[in-house]
């Protein structure tokens, strides 16, 4: 199992990328690094162009924040052809920078609004991933669709309300994502993420309390999680999503403490 790290919840700087942290991630020996595609999204092409210059140890192997919140995805005021150009120019930027998995999550985009069918949100949310299934095919990148605490989102929050959207768009570009912090934020367990797991093409993890990196003590907790998915024949990409006050410090324990469950340490 490769394991990285997300970017965004650890992100110093005005870009809100976190790609100040590039060399560190690459000393510590992160196998890959996640990146927030909608902040990325808002550089020049200068400044695209110099991130890139700076991407490769480790390199980017997924982007998360797929879709910033102005971009309707559900409700009466849906622009489908708006939103096609802004997927062609956000999955070739993804892809440029060597991505071959883009997180669906994007709760402000997709959250349905006050008054409108929850039912034809959803169908429109079956809509969209069809449409960027196609672009996605084309690059080599899968979407992973994130279902996201009832805090966060209105619409698609369980795992198996996740693995049902994958399984009604039926594309093979489309698969789920588990992040075991919304998953146990909406009462999921370790049987029903087994349920899940021939549809899971990437996962994310933090400690649910305080969603803060693993530490040593965590193996209990995250066990049977990586137990579930293993059983599945799952040994895709996993990615720390978590805050952090001393990256150095808790990424290289997250590190060791995820290399040993995953059976892959150093």
């Amino acid at each position: 199992m490769k394991i990285g790290c997300c970017t965004n919840m650890v992100a110093g700087t005005p870009t809100g990328i976190g790609d100040e942290h590039l060399p560190l991630l690459g000393r510590l020996g992160c196998d890959f690094v996640e990146l927030p595609l909608a902040q990325i999204m808002e550089l020049s092409e200068d400044g695209f162009r110099d991130l890139l210059s700076r991407v490769g140890i480790p390199p980017c192997g997924a982007c998360n924040n797929f879709f910033p919140a102005e971009v309707r995805l559900t409700g009466p005021a849906v622009d489908f052809a708006a939103i096609d150009r802004y997927v062609g120019e956000a999955l070739s930027r993804a892809r440029r920078l060597g991505a071959r998995t883009v997180v669906f999550g994007s709760s402000g985009a997709r959250n349905v609004p006050g008054g409108f069918s929850a039912g034809l949100a959803r169908s429109q949310l079956v809509e969209l991933l069809r449409l960027i299934a196609a672009r996605a095919r084309a690059l080599d990148i899968t979407v992973v669709v994130e279902p996201l605490r009832r805090a966060e989102s209105n619409i698609i929050n369980t795992t198996e309300e996740g693995a049902t959207l994958v399984r009604d768009v039926a594309h093979p570009s489309v698969r789920l994502l588990v992040d075991i912090y919304h998953h146990e934020a909406e009462g999921g367990t370790a049987s029903t993420l087994r349920e899940a797991g021939k549809l899971i093409g990437h996962l994310h993890l933090s400690n649910p309390a305080g969603r803060t990196f693993p530490r040593g003590g965590d193996e209990a907790l995250f066990r049977p999680y990586l137990d579930a998915v293993r059983s599945a024949l799952y040994d895709g990409s996993l990615s720390i999503e978590a805050y952090s006050g001393d990256l150095e410090a808790d990424l290289l324990e997250a590190l060791s403490v995820l290399r040993r469950l995953a059976g892959a340490e150093r």
